[in-house]
């Protein structure tokens, strides 16, 4: 059960921490991946707004430029 000194002890613990550090960069890929479909996501996101904004504005600008040209 301890740790022999033959080295056979080491080489099962090596087999066993190299799939979980495999594991971790794949996670750490896939995290990072899924930050930057997020941010591209929230930037198209606010684009949108600006431009919904920006529409409402002028069409607003022209119905009250339409409404002041009539009184």
């Amino acid at each position: 059960m301890g740790a022999r000194m033959d080295g056979t002890s080491s080489a099962r613990q090596q087999e066993r921490e190299e799939p979980s550090t495999k594991f971790s960069v794949r996670r750490q890929q896939r995290q990072t991946e899924n930050r930057l479909k997020a941010r591209s996501h929230i930037a198209q996101y606010r684009i949108r707004q600006h431009n919904n904004n920006k529409q409402c504005c002028i069409t607003l600008s022209k119905y009250l430029n339409q409404n002041m040209n009539m009184v």
